[in-house]
């Protein structure tokens, strides 16, 4: 699933800032386990 474009965009960003799934967690303001739900396409981001 591509969750409309938003995983590449994070995975992209995290990439090349080299982040931790905490430290954009911490950016976008969601916990380190929602950012693993979407890595794992447990869930999807649901922009504010």
């Amino acid at each position: 699933m591509d969750n409309y474009g938003t995983r590449p965009k994070y995975f992209e960003f995290k990439k090349k800032n080299a982040l931790s799934q905490e430290h954009l967690g911490e950016k976008v303001e969601v916990t380190s386990q929602t950012i693993s739900n979407w890595e794992l396409d447990e869930t999807t981001p649901n922009p504010k």
